[in-house]
């Protein structure tokens, strides 16, 4: 009963944190949004004067007012296919996403991101954490728990990497070792991780390291 309380408790977190982050990407995606359709005005209606008043006077333009004068009138006259084309790629890695080495070459990607890579990684190191921490307090053997823990991660190439934790655990690698062999962790958290198994509390930092993740 209080392992299942224990892991409500951590999928209301869990969603607290989505909930979170949809807030915070509201805004930015907001002021993307507004500066995208800004730059499609000016590009499609406000250039196309210029272009012609330059014509009129019959000067020499130079090479950069050339390039962005010359975007604005492809905006105008191929806009459709520009936008067809952007529709036509995110379909296709859509579907590549469907399966299994495609998704597994793009959450590789995904992982290299600036910002969002971070920050996706933070996000499956800490569900990593969470049920290898609820796993161990319940009494699952720790190579089992790590397996069943590198499961729940959804981001596929980092799955990949966690799931040589167990069979090192099984060949008698201590937890630390086996997580610093499959560098998905930084030294912090290793180190962390090396202290709590010291001292006999390894299910305690492992909470410990998912709050860390979490914030």
């Amino acid at each position: 009963e209080q392992l299942l309380q224990e892991a409500a408790d951590a999928l209301e977190r869990g969603a607290a944190m989505r909930e979170k982050m949809k807030t915070a990407l509201l805004y930015p995606a907001f002021l993307m949004v507004m500066t995208l359709l800004v730059f499609i005005f000016l590009m499609a209606v406000v250039l196309p004067s210029f272009a012609v008043m330059y014509q009129n006077l019959g000067a020499q333009l130079p090479l950069p007012t050339q390039v962005v004068l010359g975007t604005g009138q492809y905006m105008i006259s191929h806009g459709w296919q520009a936008g067809s084309l952007l529709a036509g790629c995110m379909a296709v890695l859509f579907l590549l996403s469907r399966r299994e080495q495609p998704r597994l070459l793009l959450d590789r990607v995904f992982l290299r991101l600036p910002v969002l890579g971070c920050l996706g990684n933070r996000i499956e190191q800490w569900r990593f954490f969470m049920v290898l921490s609820l796993l161990q307090r319940s009494g699952i053997v720790i190579d089992e728990a790590a397996s069943l823990a590198a499961a729940a991660v959804q981001n596929h190439c980092l799955q990949k990497r966690l799931q040589t934790i167990a069979p090192r655990l099984r060949r008698g690698s201590g937890l630390s070792e086996a997580c610093q062999r499959s560098q998905s962790f930084s030294p912090l958290m290793l180190e962390l991780l090396a202290a709590g198994e010291a001292v006999g509390e390894t299910a305690l930092m492992l909470e410990r390291l998912a709050v860390l993740c979490q914030e």
